[in-house]
């Protein structure tokens, strides 16, 4: 009886939609209460428990209004809008650690976990295309397990985590490398430029909800014009979805509709030095959740990228 719940990309707007068994239902004809919630999710997280019961109960019962599109043959958007958090783990799979940079005797106990935020405007739906970041040469690769949080909490017990998830979607955390690694940072590590741009996070295509995913071991694929580059399970996460909820909340407050990005596994086109280019497409897929489609388009603004060595250099030749 699985469904996901999604904000699809009509010619008449965008629709709140529950996706089940490939089709797709206006959730206006299921939770009339909250018909103005078209564009966005959040409405719906922040009664989830009823959001629920109600379509569990339609689901069951047969009683759907009719479907409006085929799952497939429709765009999607973020499925939250402007969350108040987008935070992301970091180097939290094993075989990421190990088959990618030969980490083998990683000791989680004596480390913590590395995050990093995200803003509302690197998110984009399933099917819609992402402008390649021309600041960058380097552009890479992750597929992650999103936590979608339906209720809010500080400072959560570990045992009290699953009752603030309200379910699951599919994320891809794409990476601009030689940002990431920028020489002419004083560290030479740099986040913000590197994971933090538009287009940066797309996510989708639906939340399915956490009741229908056993995040312990689940299938995660991505593949780029057909070419497997990642395929592993989450049994390889270091931390867990419950030890992650506790540890963020322990920073910040998570609210309804609050996105946790869980990590990657192996395989990301780093280690290889295979990049991203105008025109890939890529493809992820998680078991029992769905699969995301993106394609790589140009950044029609490309040419206004603000160049800082070249500036410097032509600065320096005009004194």
């Amino acid at each position: 009886m699985s469904y996901g719940l999604g904000i699809v990309a009509l010619q008449t707007g965008p629709r709140a939609v529950l996706q089940y068994a490939g089709q797709l239902y206006p959730l206006d004809g299921l939770l009339p209460d909250r018909r103005h919630a078209t564009a966005d999710l959040l409405p719906y997280l922040l009664d989830w428990g009823s959001t629920i019961a109600t379509l569990d109960a339609a689901v069951a019962n047969g009683k759907l209004p009719p479907a409006i599109a085929a799952a497939s043959e429709v765009d999607y958007l973020p499925p939250v809008q402007r969350p108040a958090n987008v935070v992301c783990a970091g180097s939290n799979y094993y075989d990421h650690l190990r088959d990618d940079f030969g980490i083998t005797d990683f000791d989680k106990d004596a480390n913590d976990i590395l995050y990093f935020a995200k803003s509302s405007g690197s998110l984009v739906g399933s099917g819609k295309s992402v402008r390649y970041p021309s600041q960058s040469a380097a552009f890479d690769w992750e597929i992650e397990l999103v936590v979608v949080i339906g209720q809010d909490g500080r400072r959560i017990p570990i045992d009290h985590a699953w009752a603030h998830v309200a379910g699951y979607a599919i994320g891809l955390d794409l990476t601009a490398r030689d940002l990431q690694f920028n020489k002419r940072q004083r560290r030479q590590f740099d986040l913000f430029g590197g994971k933090g741009f538009d287009d940066s996070a797309p996510i989708g295509p639906w939340i399915v909800p956490a009741k229908f995913v056993d995040p312990a071991n689940l299938t995660l694929r991505l593949s780029v014009n057909g070419d497997v580059k990642q395929d592993s399970r989450t049994r390889e996460m270091i931390w867990n979805v419950p030890e992650l909820i506790a540890d963020v909340s322990q920073h910040v407050t998570l609210r309804a509709g609050d996105l946790i990005f869980t990590g990657s596994p192996a395989g990301v086109g780093h280690v290889t030095g295979s990049y991203l280019k105008v025109g890939d497409r890529i493809a992820a897929e998680i078991a029992g959740i769905g699969r995301l489609d993106i394609e790589i388009v140009e950044d029609p603004d490309a040419a206004r990228v603000w160049n800082r060595s070249a500036l410097l250099a032509a600065q320096a030749q005009a004194a």
